[in-house]
Protein backbone atom coordinates (compact mmCIF):
# COMPACT_ATOMS: atom_id res chain seq x y z
CA UNK A 1 0.00 0.00 0.00
CA UNK A 2 2.89 2.37 0.66
CA UNK A 3 4.65 1.71 -2.65
CA UNK A 4 5.36 5.08 -4.27
CA UNK A 5 3.84 6.97 -1.32
CA UNK A 6 5.91 9.22 0.89
CA UNK A 7 5.32 11.75 3.62
CA UNK A 8 5.78 15.24 2.13
CA UNK A 9 9.19 16.65 3.01
CA UNK A 10 9.63 19.75 5.17
CA UNK A 11 6.03 19.98 6.29
CA UNK A 12 3.85 19.40 9.30
CA UNK A 13 0.66 17.30 9.40
CA UNK A 14 2.26 15.00 6.85
CA UNK A 15 0.29 12.05 8.23
CA UNK A 16 -3.00 13.79 7.45
CA UNK A 17 -1.84 14.41 3.89
CA UNK A 18 -0.87 10.78 3.18
CA UNK A 19 -2.84 8.34 5.37
CA UNK A 20 -6.25 8.94 3.70
CA UNK A 21 -4.76 8.13 0.29
CA UNK A 22 -3.08 5.02 1.68
CA UNK A 23 -6.37 3.83 3.15
CA UNK A 24 -8.14 4.33 -0.19
CA UNK A 25 -5.75 1.79 -1.70
CA UNK A 26 -6.70 -0.88 0.84
CA UNK A 27 -8.98 -3.76 -0.08
CA UNK A 28 -10.40 -3.76 3.43
CA UNK A 29 -10.20 -1.40 6.41
CA UNK A 30 -11.03 -2.49 9.93
CA UNK A 31 -11.60 -0.13 12.83
CA UNK A 32 -11.09 -0.64 16.53
CA UNK A 33 -11.89 1.34 19.64
CA UNK A 34 -8.38 0.65 20.93
CA UNK A 35 -6.05 3.63 21.12
CA UNK A 36 -3.22 2.62 18.82
CA UNK A 37 -2.10 5.99 17.46
CA UNK A 38 -0.73 8.76 19.63
CA UNK A 39 0.84 12.14 19.09
CA UNK A 40 3.87 12.83 21.20
CA UNK A 41 4.28 16.51 22.01
CA UNK A 42 7.83 17.49 22.79
CA UNK A 43 9.04 20.93 23.85
CA UNK A 44 10.64 22.56 20.84
CA UNK A 45 8.97 20.23 18.35
CA UNK A 46 7.38 21.51 15.14
CA UNK A 47 3.87 20.99 16.54
CA UNK A 48 4.65 22.57 19.89
CA UNK A 49 6.07 25.78 18.37
CA UNK A 50 3.70 26.35 15.46
CA UNK A 51 1.14 28.64 17.14
CA UNK A 52 1.59 32.06 15.54
CA UNK A 53 3.49 30.53 12.63
CA UNK A 54 2.02 30.56 9.15
CA UNK A 55 2.76 26.81 9.01
CA UNK A 56 -0.50 26.19 10.88
CA UNK A 57 -2.31 27.15 7.67
CA UNK A 58 -1.10 23.86 6.18
CA UNK A 59 -3.56 22.08 8.46
CA UNK A 60 -6.48 23.81 6.75
CA UNK A 61 -5.00 23.28 3.29
CA UNK A 62 -4.59 19.55 3.92
CA UNK A 63 -8.07 19.18 5.45
CA UNK A 64 -9.60 20.92 2.42
CA UNK A 65 -7.67 18.69 0.05
CA UNK A 66 -8.68 15.49 1.88
CA UNK A 67 -12.31 16.65 1.95
CA UNK A 68 -12.34 17.31 -1.80
CA UNK A 69 -10.85 13.86 -2.50
CA UNK A 70 -13.17 11.97 -0.14
CA UNK A 71 -16.53 13.69 -0.50
CA UNK A 72 -17.56 11.84 -3.66
CA UNK A 73 -16.29 8.39 -2.72
CA UNK A 74 -18.77 7.34 -0.05
CA UNK A 75 -21.04 8.78 2.63
CA UNK A 76 -18.88 7.53 5.54
CA UNK A 77 -15.74 9.04 3.98
CA UNK A 78 -17.60 12.27 3.29
CA UNK A 79 -18.67 12.48 6.94
CA UNK A 80 -15.18 11.69 8.23
CA UNK A 81 -13.52 14.22 5.92
CA UNK A 82 -16.17 16.84 6.77
CA UNK A 83 -15.51 16.29 10.48
CA UNK A 84 -11.76 16.64 9.89
CA UNK A 85 -12.33 19.88 7.95
CA UNK A 86 -14.52 21.36 10.70
CA UNK A 87 -12.02 20.30 13.36
CA UNK A 88 -9.12 21.81 11.39
CA UNK A 89 -11.14 25.00 11.00
CA UNK A 90 -11.61 25.27 14.76
CA UNK A 91 -7.87 24.66 15.23
CA UNK A 92 -7.06 27.50 12.85
CA UNK A 93 -9.28 29.89 14.81
CA UNK A 94 -7.80 28.75 18.13
CA UNK A 95 -4.16 28.85 17.05
CA UNK A 96 -3.97 32.02 14.96
CA UNK A 97 -4.20 35.67 15.81
CA UNK A 98 -6.90 37.88 14.37
CA UNK A 99 -4.58 39.93 12.18
CA UNK A 100 -3.83 40.42 8.49
CA UNK A 101 -1.30 37.56 8.40
CA UNK A 102 -4.06 34.99 9.02
CA UNK A 103 -7.14 36.88 7.76
CA UNK A 104 -7.70 34.76 4.64
CA UNK A 105 -7.25 31.44 6.46
CA UNK A 106 -9.52 32.51 9.31
CA UNK A 107 -12.17 33.59 6.80
CA UNK A 108 -11.96 30.15 5.10
CA UNK A 109 -12.17 28.41 8.49
CA UNK A 110 -15.26 30.36 9.52
CA UNK A 111 -16.90 29.64 6.16
CA UNK A 112 -16.30 25.88 6.58
CA UNK A 113 -17.69 25.93 10.10
CA UNK A 114 -20.82 27.78 9.03
CA UNK A 115 -21.37 25.55 6.01
CA UNK A 116 -20.82 22.17 7.69
CA UNK A 117 -21.59 22.70 11.39
CA UNK A 118 -25.21 21.56 11.31
CA UNK A 119 -24.56 18.22 9.57
CA UNK A 120 -21.38 17.63 11.53
CA UNK A 121 -23.08 18.27 14.87
CA UNK A 122 -25.49 15.38 14.32
CA UNK A 123 -22.74 12.93 13.34
CA UNK A 124 -22.48 10.68 16.40
CA UNK A 125 -18.80 9.96 15.73
CA UNK A 126 -17.48 13.48 16.23
CA UNK A 127 -15.51 14.48 19.31
CA UNK A 128 -17.38 16.07 22.19
CA UNK A 129 -15.15 19.17 22.08
CA UNK A 130 -16.03 19.65 18.40
CA UNK A 131 -19.71 19.31 19.25
CA UNK A 132 -19.26 21.96 21.98
CA UNK A 133 -17.39 24.25 19.57
CA UNK A 134 -20.16 23.86 16.99
CA UNK A 135 -22.73 24.95 19.58
CA UNK A 136 -20.55 27.95 20.47
CA UNK A 137 -20.27 28.88 16.79
CA UNK A 138 -23.93 29.93 16.87
CA UNK A 139 -23.08 32.70 19.36
CA UNK A 140 -22.20 36.18 18.11
CA UNK A 141 -18.83 35.95 16.36
CA UNK A 142 -16.83 38.02 18.86
CA UNK A 143 -18.08 35.96 21.82
CA UNK A 144 -17.55 32.68 19.95
CA UNK A 145 -13.95 33.56 19.03
CA UNK A 146 -13.15 34.77 22.55
CA UNK A 147 -14.38 31.52 24.13
CA UNK A 148 -12.68 29.40 21.46
CA UNK A 149 -9.34 31.15 22.05
CA UNK A 150 -9.50 30.21 25.73
CA UNK A 151 -9.68 26.57 24.66
CA UNK A 152 -12.02 23.64 24.75
CA UNK A 153 -10.37 20.92 26.77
Amino acid sequence: MWKGKFFPANTIYEDLAVIPEILLGANKVVTTKSHLYFYRKRAGSELATQTGSTKIILLLDIAEDVFEKMKHISKPLYKAARSMLVSASFSILMRTSDDEKFAESRKRAIAHIRKYRFGTFFDLRIRMRNRMAILLSYLPRSIFLKILKKGLS
